[in-house]
């Protein structure tokens, strides 16, 4: 029998552009569980967007400069964004809001943000070398991985959350089994002692 082949539909696409009054727009991101994204500017700037209606819903005043990523948790609550001003801002979506103070330990523009998958832990990349991982209820930093020569670019969690992998200017990727919090504030704690 003959094979029939169906029309398809035309798909529409929209051309509306969404513009930034501050500044060219340097990052951008979606939510993984609605509508929202989050756009970062080269005056400092992270606004998050309705997707739906294309508006601006709120916008913060974050970095002194360049926005370079932004990044938001696999939840949806959290959204960091980091600059070069060495900079990790905290962003609680559900309440609008920029949680301060910043997160300041690299001493260098940031090149990477990935969240973990149960979004409790934050880790940032630099051209400082280090990769850094973060408490996001506490705001603490728990762990510093120094695993590059040069820049490390960024990080990225296995879903499930039993591996981070990071990768270099050096041209290599390190695999790192994910220490959990707990482990990483014990064993924070034990070095202090």
């Amino acid at each position: 029998q003959p094979v029939r082949i169906l029309p398809v539909p035309p798909v529409r696409r929209s051309a509306a552009g969404l513009e930034s009054d501050a500044g060219a727009i340097s990052a951008v991101t979606f939510s993984p569980t609605d509508h929202h994204f989050a756009t970062g500017d080269v005056n400092g700037n992270v606004v998050l967007w309705d997707g739906r209606t294309r508006k601006p819903l709120r916008s913060f005043r974050s970095h002194q400069g360049l926005v370079k990523r932004v990044k938001f948790s696999d939840d949806g609550t959290w959204l960091a964004s980091a600059g070069d001003d060495a900079s990790i801002a905290l962003h609680d979506v559900r309440a609008m809001e920029m949680i301060t103070p910043v997160l300041k330990g690299h001493t260098a523009t940031i090149t990477g943000l990935a969240f973990s998958p149960d979004s409790k832990t934050l880790a940032s990349g630099s051209y400082d070398g280090r990769t850094m991982l973060w408490n996001v209820a506490s705001r603490q930093l728990v762990l510093t991985l120094k695993g590059h020569v040069g820049t490390s670019f960024g990080a990225v969690f296995s879903r499930d959350g039993t591996f981070m992998a990071t990768c270099g200017s050096d041209a290599k990727v390190r695999l790192w089994p994910a220490a959990t919090l707990e482990e990483a504030d014990a064993a924070a704690k034990t070095k202090s002692q």
